[in-house]
């Protein structure tokens, strides 16, 4: 003879709040995280500064299509920016992706003499930015 111990009605329904109790916390807790994270992403709101084009390198981009995977080499410029008379950098895509290196380095080479981005910087650390081509 077997005997189930089931527990009492009252500590299953104890039990049955407590589960309702930790999956509205936990639903709480990601829709705070997302609305964060939304926020947080919101770069349009940062200020813009103005940028001077610094520098250029090529960097390796790992492509796939459904059969292989394909190396390729994206051309980027490091731009300039100033926010409260202190210098920032960040890197921008320059517009050139091949799989022969030294094409987009030939391209990337000669730097243009303005800057044809917008740098949008985050107010409360300014060596976070985003970099828009115009």
């Amino acid at each position: 003879m077997t005997v189930r111990y089931e527990g009492t009605r009252q500590s299953r329904r104890t039990r049955k709040h407590l589960h309702k109790l930790v999956g509205l916390t936990f639903a709480a807790a990601i829709l705070g995280l997302v609305s964060y994270l939304v926020y947080a992403g919101r770069t349009d709101s940062w200020p813009k500064a103005g940028c001077t084009i610094s520098g250029s390198r090529v960097i390796r981009y790992d492509a796939s299509d459904s059969w292989r995977d394909i190396i390729m080499y994206r051309g980027q410029f490091q731009l300039q920016y100033e926010v409260d008379g202190r210098n920032y950098y960040t890197w921008a895509d320059a517009g050139w992706l091949d799989k022969d290196k030294d094409f987009v380095q030939q391209k990337v080479a000669s730097l243009p003499e303005r800057c044809d981005f917008s740098v949008r910087y985050n107010p409360k650390n300014p060596s976070e930015a985003v970099a828009v081509k115009h």
